[in-house]
């Protein structure tokens, strides 16, 4: 089985964030000044509506950009805190911050979620189906085998065909 390789949007993305990452304080508006450039030719060139930025370095934000429209139909400008629709990716995200969590200490993969969530794992377990027996966990639900059942006290949003295209 052949590696995923990046695209080239993802490769430019990354070198943007990279230039800004590695500049030291003296450099830091030059830096800025060549991230803002590479984004610039990345909504450019990949025909992007808008892309936001944020990197930060030990907790501390050291970088912040948007450009394009937020809302193309309206005409509103991105910021670095417009909210987008990011999908699957949140998975990962939700992945790592798991691991890192756990690296220091904070999140004990293998406990019950009741430790972390009792109220949200109250309402599972009222489920006729889970049963007193069903043990949720970080690592459990993080392998993507178990899931959590629909529920009345779960609200996730669904999105409509339409709103996928967009």
């Amino acid at each position: 089985m052949r590696p995923a390789r990046l695209s080239r949007t993802r490769r430019r993305l990354i070198a943007a964030a990279s230039v800004v990452v590695v500049s030291s304080t003296a450099w830091a508006q030059p830096a800025a000044d060549e991230a803002d450039r590479l984004l610039a030719s990345v909504v450019e060139s990949d025909r992007l509506p808008s892309l936001s930025v944020a990197v930060l370095r030990d907790g501390s934000l050291v970088y912040a950009s948007a450009l394009g429209l937020a809302d193309v139909e309206n005409d509103v400008p991105a910021t670095p805190g417009t909210a987008y629709r990011i999908g699957s990716v949140t998975k990962t995200l939700t992945a790592v911050t798991a691991l890192q969590l756990s690296e220091r200490g904070a999140l004990d993969l293998d406990a019950p979620l009741q430790d972390y969530c009792p109220a949200q794992v109250d309402a599972l377990e009222r489920r006729p189906a889970a049963g007193p027996h069903c043990e949720h966990t970080p690592l459990r639900l993080s392998t993507v085998r178990r899931g959590l059942p629909q529920h009345p006290a779960l609200h996730f949003h669904r999105a409509g065909a339409d709103e996928v295209r967009r």
